[in-house]
């Protein structure tokens, strides 16, 4: 999808198909991505479909934070998942030829507040903290640091840059001053992960093909 000046002369609308068009995922893609890099996606094929239901704020989601792909929740036109109808699932509720491909207030708030991507950027935080090698990325770094560069590997599938590792590192050193100043209680170091995980599923590079 790199523009390119030459290309760009000749065929500024892409007609010819120069460059692929950025895509973003489609919601159901996105809710499978994030539970597959948090280590919960449930791959199994065939079987019921799994309930949604309602919460006391009236959002629809699957209880228990089911992990099995989204193609296996129940699509009820009353109580369409609210991740995914955020992210611009099909809407049922009248019949549905074709998907929009919106970007809206409500997709940012889903991503920056909702229980989903909270809870799963500490479930990420959780797999690094266990899985990460002792010899990943540089031995002779501090944890926290081969933990930043295995969740580029996890997340982004592709090695951290030094500029983005010194951006990370940044990052953890901020808000760690920031969880010390109000003496947050629980694993700081952890809480201070879970926070960039949650930067990261925010990023474009994560939300599009590119």
């Amino acid at each position: 999808s790199r523009r390119d000046p030459a290309k760009d002369r000749v065929d500024s609308e892409n007609r010819l198909l120069g460059r692929y068009p950025v895509r973003r995922l489609d919601a159901e893609s996105l809710r499978d991505a994030i539970l597959a890099v948090s280590g919960r996606l449930d791959d199994r094929l065939h079987g019921p479909s799994v309930a949604v239901a309602e919460d006391a704020v009236g959002l629809v989601s699957p209880p228990a934070d089911s992990s099995r792909r989204s193609v296996y929740l129940q699509v009820r036109r009353t109580r369409p998942v609210s991740f995914l109808s955020a992210f611009d699932a099909p809407v049922m509720s009248v019949n549905c030829d074709r998907r929009t491909d919106s970007t809206s207030a409500p997709q940012s708030l889903m991503l920056m507040n909702g229980d989903f991507i909270v809870d799963h950027a500490a479930k990420i935080a959780d797999r690094l903290h266990a899985e990460t090698p002792d010899d990943f990325y540089d031995p002779s770094k501090p944890a926290l640091e081969r933990r930043i560069a295995y969740a580029w590997r996890l997340i982004y599938d592709r090695p951290i840059s030094e500029e983005e590792m010194a951006w990370a590192r940044a990052f953890a050193a901020d808000q760690r001053a920031t969880l010390d100043r109000e003496n947050a209680k629980g694993d700081r170091d952890q809480t201070v992960l879970a926070h960039l995980c949650q930067q990261l599923l925010n990023s474009n590079e994560f939300l599009y093909v590119d």
